[in-house]
């Protein structure tokens, strides 16, 4: 009997240890992410900004979500399941340094170009980088003996999610500290702001009314005005500009360097996480056998063996490991974490031909998930998503902080908006109750319409500035809670579907970013209100009927019956 429990504590220890190689896999992994958005945050934000003349941000932003939305469509899924997700994240991360290099030349040609091909990692980076993460989570829930279903996945997701809220607050700092450091001695006293000189929190003579009588939801990106008050957007000393490019772009190079070399690897540093099994699995075969012990090794690699035997490349990926009893729901996807069915779908990518009858199986699996119901349905959350952060990254930073505050601190309402993403994030991950996803919906969407309704009213002056942070801070909490919200929605109504559903969602929320983009170059901040009200509202009912469907069809059951037929 002791020596049985020797064993046991002895295995248990073999499996912790497993779970401490994955949880190190996990923060390299969201390191290097952080890494690639903290350098994204810092230049969107500013972009439509130091770029305002002839709107060549604004054009540069669209024709990279344009992008992103055709990439997404024809070539996302193809390329995730003949290369795999790790290739795909290198090469974002390859994407996103040469946007970087392109803003040291900002010609409309060039920053075009440069959009173009950040469109291409745009499209790429959310579902390579959540699939790796799903992976992750599926692993290390294989080496539990003790927590329930879908811990591992609230555990990664909520961390993974802070640091990439995080990731914005890191690129701003960047941006406000050398922007700010570098100002002239001139304007770091004073906000300018057409031909009134007005330093903060400082009453003077010159008319408020009059001085920012084109910010907030009076800004029309007039060509004269704009260039009337050029310095309020574009550094003076545009050597500033320079170094905040090197920095950014350096943390670009650090991140393709991790992700190649570390987690998720490139040829001889890649298969980090069958590394860590074979590791686990010796051990445990060292330590008994499968006569004297209560752990059965088989079980560590059931996925991968069950791969093997499924050469089925583009398949619609079937889960038989939940019993009716277990798929049964409330609305969390903690009850129902299909990742082992990401991890199906991600060992067959990996074998899958590179030919063109593939890609044109893959082309055609996709359309039919982009024309199915229940997915048009949710197609509205994503795209709203989408337009709700571009209104922050285009119309709240240039309308509301650079146009009163400056260009220099822009940075640092960024900063606030990322911090309260980062923590909505993380504490979205330590909620777990009956119906929880329809309970933060409801609460997000009532915390958004009032920050539409404070943009709307806002009165342009530095006296109101703090009404600007606080715009930010609600704004960041809907950002932080609202993506995991929608990506567990997506994870529930499609568990066997993942690869197709991450991509699609993609898609539609890049479409969001870009049509917000295009409105920006000519559209008044106003009717882009009216606007953005009408697609809320519009998400909000197509939300609550899909899911009124999904219930009424008896949850998960209901799905299974109703998977998207494809004949490949």
């Amino acid at each position: 009997m002791g020596e049985s429990k020797e064993k046991q504590n002895s295995n248990d220890l073999i499996l912790r240890k497993g779970r401490r190689k994955l949880k190190i896999l996990f923060y390299c992994h969201a390191t290097g992410v952080h890494l690639a958005i903290a350098t994204l945050a810092a230049l969107q934000t500013l972009q439509t900004s130091i770029n305002i003349k002839d709107d060549i941000g604004a054009i540069s932003l669209t024709a990279a979500y344009i992008t992103s939305i055709f990439f997404g469509v024809f070539c996302v899924p193809a390329v995730l399941r003949v290369f795999g997700p790790h290739v795909a994240l290198v090469m974002s991360d390859v994407c996103y340094l040469l946007y970087c290099l392109a803003n040291f030349y900002p010609d409309l040609v060039v920053l075009t170009i440069g959009g173009i091909i950040s469109g291409i990692a745009r499209a790429l980076y959310l579902p390579s980088y959540t699939i790796l993460v799903m992976q992750i989570a599926s692993q290390c829930m294989q080496y539990s003996t003790t927590k329930q279903d879908g811990y591992y996945f609230n555990y990664f997701q909520s961390r993974f999610y802070g640091m990439v809220e995080a990731a914005s607050i890191v690129g701003n700092i960047l941006s406000y500290a050398i922007l700010s450091g570098t100002k002239s001695d001139s304007g770091s006293e004073e906000l300018t702001s057409g031909n009134t000189a007005i330093s903060p929190n400082v009453t003077t003579s010159g008319d408020f009314s009059n001085s920012y009588q084109y910010c907030g939801v009076y800004d029309c990106q007039d060509p004269e005005v704009v260039e009337n008050n050029i310095d309020q957007y574009v550094p003076p000393d545009q050597m500033s500009v320079y170094i905040f490019l090197t920095v950014v772009s350096s943390l670009s190079v650090l991140s393709v360097i991790m992700h190649s070399f570390i987690y998720p690897g490139l040829g001889t540093f890649s298969h980090k996480l069958t590394k860590v099994r074979e590791r686990v699995t010796n051990s445990l075969e060292e330590n008994t056998t499968k006569s004297n012990t209560d752990f059965n090794i088989d079980e560590i690699s059931v996925t991968s063996n069950h791969n093997k035997k499924n050469d089925a490349k583009f398949q619609i990926y079937e889960n038989e490991g939940f019993t009716n009893d277990e798929i049964k729901t409330n609305g969390n996807v903690a009850d129902n974490d299909d990742t082992s069915s990401i991890q199906l779908s991600v060992t067959s990518i990996e074998s899958a031909e590179t030919s063109y009858e593939n890609y044109w199986s893959t082309l055609k699996a996709t359309f039919l998930f982009l024309i199915y119901p229940r997915s048009l349905m949710l197609s509205a959350s994503a795209l709203h998503f989408g337009m709700f952060l571009g209104f922050c990254f285009a119309d709240l930073t240039r309308a509301y902080a650079s146009c009163v505050a400056g260009v220099e601190m822009t940075g640092l309402f960024a900063m606030t908006f990322g911090a309260a993403g980062m923590v909505s994030a993380l504490l979205y991950g330590r909620l777990n109750f009956p119906y929880r996803r329809y309970v933060i919906y409801a609460g997000l969407s009532v915390l958004e319409l009032s920050m539409y309704v404070a943009c709307y009213l806002w009165n342009p002056n530095p006296d109101t500035i703090w009404m600007v942070y606080m715009m930010f801070i609600g704004c960041g909490i809907v950002k932080g809670a609202y993506r995991q919200n929608i990506v567990e929605t997506y994870t529930v109504h499609f568990l066997h579907n993942k690869d197709l559903a991450l991509s699609v969602y993609n898609v539609w929320f890049m479409a969001g970013l870009g049509i917000q983009y295009g409105l920006s170059t000519f559209m008044c901040v106003e009717t882009k209100l009216y606007t953005q009200l009408g697609i809320f509202t519009a998400a909000i009912i197509l939300f609550v009927l899909v899911e009124f469907i999904y219930m009424r069809g008896n949850g998960v059951e209901k799905n299974q019956n109703n998977e998207i037929k494809t004949k490949l």
